[in-house]
């Protein structure tokens, strides 16, 4: 057997444990948000500029929902990012990203793409506030699996699953259809 079958038929059982292992995850978990942005170039509903990147995501406990009881409240931030300027984060720091293939007030990512990208959710009865910058509409959506995105101006928001600290912006420009949200 060729090699390059070889690591294709390896690059292959790893994508399916993978999602095998990201469905058990995931399939007993209510909705959150999530902290790790994915990044790879498979976009749903769009051609990608540049060949998808096979590799599994990042997968780890969300950490943006606060625990316990009680009204709970999640707050939208800016940064100034010496690159891109100033940019809107989750509370954690995180880059949030918007998605041009959206329409107002609707997700076109599901699928590869929602795997890769990460829909910043919440639940219900969460306030939702901006901190300092922030003069747009925060606002949710309802998903089809009934979890609550996070929206900035009708814009749904998300994260890049390869984005594994507060500083990275790796999904910046991404498929020429990923950008960092901007205030």
């Amino acid at each position: 057997m060729k090699r390059s079958n070889i690591i294709l038929i390896i690059v292959v059982i790893v994508a399916v444990v993978a999602g095998v292992a990201l469905w058990m995850y995931y399939s007993s978990q209510t909705p959150v948000a999530y902290n790790q942005p994915a990044n790879t170039n498979a976009v749903a509903n769009t051609p990608a500029t540049v060949p998808p990147v096979v590799q599994p995501p990042v997968v780890q406990p969300p950490v943006n929902m606060p625990s316990g009881g009680g009204l709970k409240t999640i707050t939208l931030n800016t940064v100034k990012d010496t690159k891109l300027g100033t940019r809107i984060v989750d509370g954690n720091g995180h880059a949030l990203y918007y998605f041009t293939v959206d329409a107002p007030g609707v997700s076109n990512c599901s699928g590869v793409c929602a795997v890769n990208w990460p829909a910043y959710t919440v639940f219900s009865g969460y306030k939702l506030i901006g901190g300092a910058g922030i003069t747009g509409k925060i606002g949710t959506i309802v998903k089809p699996d009934g979890s609550l995105q996070v929206t900035y101006n009708g814009a749904p928001l998300y994260f890049w699953h390869l984005d594994a600290t507060a500083s990275d912006t790796l999904g910046q420009g991404i498929g020429g259809v990923w950008f960092v949200q901007k205030p």
